[in-house]
């Protein structure tokens, strides 16, 4: 049952593209509304699901309102002085378009709060996603869950991803003089127990598959772990500021793995949990804000040959910044689905700067994570592949 959820999930996130008639959004619309309420969940937890997309509306009913449609009605609104012409046909325009993005997050949200992390995983084998993410996303979510001592399923999940609060802030002057203890500090902690979770649950993979699944598994930890880790002072917030971390972190992914695309996997299966935890706007077009960039570091990352200190700051910040602009796709793809005019993306050029300018900041922190972080993964793979030498060899 799951499985046909996930499919039918997929399928609409697609055919959403396609309906212009008015009659059939607002069908579709009323259809998932009365299915959110057979379920059992209330306009209370409904409101909830949707209410962090008002100011998403907002700037489409802005971008509508102010430019000439096919058949424009406009009607003059006196402000004291002034006049302001508004094209009611485009307002209507916006509404109808927006519907197409309230079906998709009532959808997803629906699919997440009806199914249990475990069914999701099994769902997820069931339609060929790679045996790496799957365990990965049952063991971050397992994990996860354990720490925060709640269940990881539709719920806010808020697990600390460590356990642990080390009291150390990463802040400005920190990123600057290349003091990132508290961050790699957490990355080998998670690391550590990546690899012992898959000793003990996994013990019939590969040594490289062992290896690829505890680094896909760590990153979705760590990413996790920054709801939390102190990252605020001396920082300048705005959106896109986590690109400081989820940048360099998605770079070690593709750096320290021995599969083809193991960014794409790491992104992939923080896209799946960052939804299971309801984390986000925009449904299930979450995902993509974690798979774009995946698949750009995998692409990128061989390009990374430097080895002095100005060459590596270069070449990180420029890949940096296109992950940067990778993080803004779920955006992009909202955007999209509403069929929003151009004058959407001039009322979001500030946070697509802001993303692909903390994208490029991020070079201060990639050279140390990925060298850190991919010696640390060959250091536990060394010492696996010891351990198992040593419990085959027989006893004298």
């Amino acid at each position: 049952m799951v499985t046909l959820k996930l499919i039918y999930l997929i399928v609409l996130a697609i055919t959403l593209f396609l309906p212009r008639d008015p009659q059939v959004l607002l069908l579709l619309l009323g259809a998932h509304v009365l299915l959110w309420l057979a379920s059992g969940f209330g306009i209370a937890a409904l409101w909830q699901s949707v209410r962090r997309l008002r100011w998403f509306f907002l700037v489409i009913f802005l971008s509508y309102a102010f430019i000439r449609t096919a058949s424009s009605d406009w009607y003059a609104l006196s402000l004291g002085p002034l006049s302001v012409s508004i094209n009611l046909d485009g307002l209507q325009l916006a509404a109808l378009m927006l519907t197409r993005v309230l079906v998709l997050v009532i959808a997803s949200a629906w699919v997440r709060k009806t199914a249990e992390p475990g069914e999701f995983v099994a769902a997820l084998k069931k339609i060929r996603i790679p045996e790496t993410v799957a365990i990965s996303v049952d063991a971050t979510l397992d994990m996860i869950s354990g720490d925060s001592g709640t269940g990881g399923g539709g719920g806010r999940g808020r697990g600390r991803g460590d356990g642990k609060n080390t009291g150390k802030k990463l802040g400005w002057s920190s990123l600057r003089s290349g003091q990132l203890d508290a961050f790699t500090g957490l990355l080998e902690r998670q690391l550590g127990r990546a690899r012992t979770r898959v000793s003990r649950h996994h013990p019939q993979v590969s040594e490289q598959q062992a290896n690829d699944i505890a680094i896909v598994l760590t990153v979705g930890l760590v990413v996790m772990g920054l709801k939390v880790l102190q990252v605020m002072p001396g920082l300048p917030v705005a959106p896109g500021h986590k690109n400081l971390l989820i940048v360099p972190l998605l770079l070690f992914a593709a750096r320290a793995t021995h599969m083809p695309f193991g960014a794409t996997a790491a992104g992939l299966t923080t896209g799946i949990v960052s939804f299971l935890l309801g984390y986000g706007k925009f449904g299930v077009l979450e995902i993509s804000h974690f798979v774009v960039p995946g698949i750009l570091a995998d692409l990128l990352m061989p390009l990374a040959r430097a080895r002095s200190r100005p060459g590596q700051l270069v070449q990180f910040a420029l890949i940096g910044a296109i992950l940067g602009l990778g993080r803004f796709s779920a955006n992009f793809l909202v955007i999209v689905l509403a069929g929003a005019p151009w004058t959407a993306f001039v009322f979001y050029l500030p946070m697509l700067a802001s993303q692909v300018g903390f994208g490029a900041l991020s070079c201060l922190v990639s050279p140390v994570v990925v060298n850190r972080g991919a010696a640390a993964a060959t250091r536990a793979t060394e010492q696996r592949s010891k351990s198992t030498a040593k419990e085959r060899t027989p006893s004298e």
